[in-house]
C-alpha cells in the first residue's frame, strides 16, 4: 500500500471512528448470524447453534480489539480517555489542581530564569558590546590557600573602577 493511501486510511480511522465502529460490529454480527444459520441448517437447536457459532468465531471482544488496533487510531481513543479522566479529576480535586498548576508555573519560571541567566553570562556577549576581536573578557581568579585550585570569581566594584582608570591598558571597561 502506498504511503499516501495509508495516511488517508489512518485519517479516516480517526475522523470516522463511530461509523467504522458501527460497521465493524454489524459485520461481526453478520458473521455470527451466518454461522448460526449454518449450524441450524445442520439440525442443531437455535441456542446450541448460537453457542457453536460463538465458539467457532472466537472471542468477540478480543477480535474487536484486534480490529481497532489494525485501524491504527487506537491512540486517539486512549487520548480521549485520558483527557476525560483528567477533567473529572480536576473537577473533583480543585486544591490538587491549584497545587499542580502552582508547581508547574514555579518550575517553568525557575527554568526560564536559570537558562536566561546562564545564556546571558556564558553564551552571549554583553548586549552593549560588539562581538569583535578588539574586545576581551577578563576573569578574576583567586584561591583560598596556597595549595588550593584557582577559582573564578566576580570583580568587586572598586576593582572595576581601578581597571577603568588605567587608560594605558584598557580604553574602556564594561561590567
Amino acid at each position: 500500500m502506498n504511503p499516501f493511501r495509508h495516511a488517508i486510511l489512518r485519517l479516516r480511522a480517526i475522523v470516522a471512528r463511530a461509523s467504522l465502529e458501527k460497521d465493524m460490529q454489524s459485520e461481526m454480527r453478520e458473521h455470527l448470524d451466518r454461522a448460526t444459520d449454518r449450524f441450524v441448517a445442520r439440525g442443531m437447536p437455535l441456542a446450541d447453534a448460537r453457542l457453536a457459532a460463538k465458539r467457532e468465531f472466537g472471542n468477540l471482544q478480543v477480535l474487536q480489539e484486534e480490529a481497532r488496533d489494525a485501524r491504527g487510531a487506537r491512540w486517539v481513543d486512549a487520548l480521549q480517555g485520558d483527557l476525560r479522566f483528567a477533567l473529572r479529576y480536576f473537577a473533583r480535586h480543585k486544591a490538587g489542581v491549584a497545587i499542580i498548576v502552582t508547581v508547574l508555573a514555579l518550575g517553568t519560571g525557575a527554568n526560564a530564569l536559570i537558562f536566561s541567566t546562564f545564556q546571558a553570562q556564558f553564551l552571549r556577549p554583553a548586549p552593549a558590546l560588539s562581538d569583535d576581536d578588539s574586545r576581551a573578557r577578563i576573569w578574576a581568579l583567586e584561591r583560598a590557600t596556597q595549595t588550593a585550585r584557582w577559582e573564578p570569581r566576580l570583580f568587586a566594584q572598586p576593582e572595576l573602577v581601578a581597571l577603568a582608570e588605567h587608560r594605558e591598558i584598557f580604553s574602556d571597561v564594561a561590567a
